[in-house]
């Protein structure tokens, strides 16, 4: 039977572990930048941003939700040893330098060399989970097995059926997809991640104040059409600013959340309204200066607009508890009458 040591050790061993790093990387004479420190936060929040979403989910058992935590609370583990060894975050930087594609693969080597010995480290002597944490960490940037590229649709049928020991103890295919599932949690809380730094002020991006940076109908019609928000083509284009980037952030919400656990979280923290508020006050304008004044009214719409999309979401999906494509077409056009 699958054991797990106590969350909250597993969380006071990985900042120990995080703290080694910093120190080598320091004595190795690299610094510390910002992007590296906020990562000892990323593994803590991303542990229980999983935990909020299955248990806001209602459908997880208690072994999906505790397992799910120990997947998230590791899967930055290669962040660390890569930054020692090239300085950079950027995996298609550091892969020449650490031999792997991308710092999802290095951490798989970091918790598996020398016996796994970093792996028992933080889940003990048990052995029979080992697989399943491995391969989440090493798929979750870039996912190459196709046994785990599976939608959530086809993933259904273990939420409930099947507890982490039951799982364990089945065939190949049904284990691919516990771990298909977790990845797709994880990516998901990834992705979304961002979202609770700029709520928790651990990130604050500006947006601007004069008006030749104000979001255009292209850009607006986008978002509100609840597009994906191309950063590459925008700026292509000229028309990328921070102001865009406001909405990007949104939007993120629309192309990555499946499970409606995500959506209650984000309303509980209120997130959506403090972002607004937090970047809002961090308005400047061209000279860097603090302006209130002439903040884009399109930031304030576009608040109001994700408040009453994420509302139709969840009113929509609360039955099946997952947000399918048919599901975020429903609210969008119903989001969008209201709104318009």
């Amino acid at each position: 039977m699958v054991k797990f040591n106590d969350v909250n050790k597993m969380k006071e061993e990985y900042i120990s572990y995080v703290n080694e790093w910093f120190k080598k990387i320091e004595e190795k004479g690299i610094t510390l930048g910002d992007d590296i420190k906020l990562k000892l936060n990323h593994g803590i929040s991303m542990c229980d941003y999983v935990a909020n979403t299955t248990s806001n989910s209602g459908f997880f058992n208690e072994s999906y939700k505790v397992s799910g935590a120990v997947d998230d609370l590791l899967h930055d583990v290669g962040r660390f040893p890569q930054y020692y060894v090239s300085g950079t975050l950027k995996d298609d930087v550091s892969k020449e330098l650490t031999g792997y594609l991308d710092h999802g693969r290095y951490g798989e080597y970091y918790l598996t060399k020398d016996n796994k010995q970093l792996l028992r480290r933080f889940i003990g002597e048990n052995k029979e989970y080992d697989k399943v944490i491995t391969e989440v960490v090493k798929e979750h940037t870039t996912i190459l097995n196709p046994n785990y590229k599976l939608e959530i649709k086809d993933l259904t049928n273990i939420f409930q059926n099947y507890d982490i020991n039951e799982v364990l103890s089945s065939k190949e295919e049904i284990i691919n997809k516990l771990i298909a599932l977790k990845l797709l949690i994880l990516r998901e809380e990834d992705s979304l991640e961002i979202l609770h730094k700029v709520k928790d002020g651990l990130w604050k991006p500006m947006i601007y104040s004069t008006k030749d940076k104000y979001i255009n109908d292209e850009v607006w019609n986008i978002f509100i059409n609840q597009g994906y928000i191309n950063m590459a083509e925008l700026k292509e284009k000229g028309l990328w600013s921070a102001n865009v980037g406001f909405l990007l952030r949104y939007s993120l919400i629309f192309n990555n959340v499946n499970f409606t656990g995500t959506l209650k979280t984000l309303i509980e923290d209120n997130v959506i309204d403090t972002i607004f508020i937090n970047q809002k006050n961090n308005s400047k304008d061209e000279l860097g200066n603090i302006d209130l004044d002439n903040v884009d009214p399109r930031l304030e719409e576009a608040k109001n607009y994700m408040n009453l999309a994420l509302k139709n979401l969840i009113e929509y999906s609360n039955d099946s508890k997952i947000i399918t494509k048919e599901i975020k077409e429903e609210a969008k056009i119903k989001t969008l009458k209201q709104f318009k």
